[in-house]
């Protein structure tokens, strides 16, 4: 069954969605760019490679990078430090065709008032709308996004608490501790979920 990726207030600090000017406009962390490779809108890439085509189509992209470019990892309080630093998560996993897979960034990026982009293929259209994340479907519309919710932070900054507002509600430490102790003290079937797709 499905087990969302929690967020916890004590750790999801940030509030980004609340500040209309940032340091950056994305966010974007990768532990190895080149291997495996992530497939991305139907082609595969090296990250780096993926990073410089946008930055090459968005002019002027403040990126904030972890492991891409010469940049170093970050880590720990770091870590958290750069998530509160842009007001763009972008959530891309080595691949998007597995229904709502995605690594813990999303929590983190959701939790902290991050817009999160992904493709659409992932699923979480089920469970949030394009008023919560921001959703792609190919490089283009990718692009589009990120300048639009540059252009407009007043926007950016409303998709990002609808979409930390409904991570918290859906996804909280509470409901997926309680849901995880429930199916293993064999009181729930893990099919029957409380987070079922409402939309």
């Amino acid at each position: 069954s499905f087990m969302p990726n929690p967020v916890d207030t004590s750790i999801e600090r940030g509030e980004n969605h609340l500040q209309e000017t940032l340091p950056f406009d994305l966010f974007y962390a990768c532990g190895h760019p080149s291997r495996p490779l992530r497939r991305i809108c139907g082609r595969d890439w090296d990250m780096e490679d993926f990073i410089r085509a946008l930055q090459a189509r968005v002019p002027g992209l403040r990126a904030r990078l972890g492991g891409l470019l010469g940049n170093p990892r970050v880590q720990g309080a770091a870590y958290q430090t750069a998530l509160e630093s842009a007001g763009i998560g972008l959530n891309v996993s080595r691949r998007a065709d597995h229904y709502l897979y995605s690594s813990d960034r999303v929590a983190q990026m959701a939790g902290n008032g991050m817009v999160v982009l992904m493709e659409r293929q992932t699923g979480y259209g089920d469970y949030f709308s394009d008023d919560e994340m921001a959703f792609f479907d190919s490089v283009n519309e990718l692009v589009t996004q990120i300048s639009v919710l540059i252009a407009d932070p007043r926007r950016r900054m409303a998709i990002g608490a609808a979409g930390r507002a409904r991570y918290h509600a859906l996804f909280n430490e509470r409901a997926v501790a309680a849901h995880l102790c429930a199916v293993l003290q064999g009181t729930r079937d893990p099919e029957a979920m409380p987070w079922q797709a409402p939309r």
